[in-house]
């Protein structure tokens, strides 16, 4: 768990910055959903499989200028839920 957190974390934290496009963010995601196995860790597996198709949804119907301030505001939603975990 402490692993795939701080990969998610990075993974923000890059993101934010401008150092990851909306394709590497939302490939970096799918990556860290799939390492995570353990049945303990379900509920957090849950959240990132539902963030991770809002991402998907923003993909196919958000156009491209606009995409990466749609992740931002997804992902603000996400830190939010995290941080109430």
């Amino acid at each position: 768990m402490d692993d795939a957190i701080e990969r998610l974390n990075k993974a923000i934290d890059k993101f934010k910055a401008d150092e990851y496009s909306t394709v590497e963010f939302h490939l970096t995601i799918e990556s860290i959903i799939h390492s995570i196995s353990s049945s303990e860790l379900e509920e957090y597996r849950t959240l990132l499989l539902k963030f991770e198709s809002e991402l998907e949804y923003i993909d196919y119907m958000v156009d491209s200028d606009q995409r990466r301030q749609s992740y931002l505001n997804k992902l603000t939603d996400l830190i939010q839920i995290l941080e109430g975990l």
